[in-house]
């Protein structure tokens, strides 16, 4: 089961451990949740899942472990993003949300990568 979380100050995950002060960007949009997958610990990753999406693989991720915030320019770079140009085809995703995604990581790149490294334990 992933542990889902928003890029917030508030979330439940961010203030568990204690991170909210690394978010630079707040998260607006509800249409989509990042989460971590316990036992998927390659690189540190980090999952973005769209509102109402049951997938079990092929979740688009990015790496924070040996990838930098250069390495995300745009939320096509991310492993598995076409899923995310499915969503926008669906309607579950908007134009602004696919760049709010897209800034978040690149904005907020430190704190993803301080929190999946204490989720991960590594």
């Amino acid at each position: 089961m992933p542990d889902t979380f928003r890029a917030v100050a508030t979330d439940q995950l961010v203030t568990r451990y204690n991170r909210g002060n690394l978010i630079a960007l707040a998260q607006v949009s509800t249409n989509y949740v990042f989460e971590f997958h316990g036992g998927h610990e390659t690189g540190n990753p980090v999952y973005v899942r769209v509102d109402g999406n049951k997938d079990s693989s092929n979740v688009p991720k990015f790496d924070t472990k040996n990838k930098t915030a250069a390495s995300y320019t745009s939320y096509s770079k991310l492993a598995n993003s076409g899923k995310l140009d499915q969503a926008k085809k669906d309607k579950d995703l908007t134009s602004a949300d696919l760049t709010e995604i897209t800034n978040l990581i690149v904005h907020n790149f430190a704190f993803f990568q301080q929190l999946a490294s204490d989720y991960y334990g590594k």
